[in-house]
């Protein structure tokens, strides 16, 4: 019996210990150099509350891609609300950068709708239908925020649809 015993456990040791065993998690290493086809999706999420600063001028916002916290602060300010959903989206400039489209002082209600951003060649195409609503009793200055992960580099065309 002990000499069946001894040989039962020690191979069920090794297939328990086989079973637990793991390898290494593969990374993408280079995921950011490799190549993306045309047509590939960009994930992206709309920041919301926020606004643009009173102090901003016509083109101020050479390129819609906004690196640093330093340049956002420069142009767009904090508008909390009240609430569970009341704060801004949060922005990691060390890993995400922020893509802006700022139109012009408008006093019709105006907004961004059926957001696409896409690899088309050596650009990112950010397509969007804008929409002119009725007008308002006040003045605002439409925009749009988009927060990407750093590891997509090339230029941002944005594109109305309609």
């Amino acid at each position: 019996m002990k000499k069946i015993l001894l040989p039962v456990v020690i191979t069920a040791l090794f297939i328990f210990g086989a079973c637990n065993s793991r390898r290494p998690a593969q990374t993408e290493t280079g995921a950011e150099n490799n190549e993306l086809p045309d047509g590939a999706a960009i994930p992206f999420t709309r920041a919301t509350h926020y606004f643009v600063r009173n102090d901003f001028r016509e083109g101020q916002l050479e390129d819609s891609r906004i690196t640093t916290k330093a340049r956002f602060d420069s142009i767009f300010g904090t508008a909390a609300t009240m609430g569970r959903d009341g704060q801004p989206t949060p922005i990691d400039f060390t890993k995400q950068d922020v893509i802006a489209v700022i139109d012009s002082v408008s006093d019709n209600a105006v907004s961004y709708e059926n957001l696409s951003l896409r690899k088309d060649g050596g650009y990112l195409a950010l397509s969007y239908d804008l929409t002119k609503g009725a007008k308002q009793s006040f003045s605002t200055r439409p925009f749009l925020l988009l927060v990407i992960d750093k590891k997509y580099k090339q230029t941002v065309i944005p594109v109305i649809k309609k």
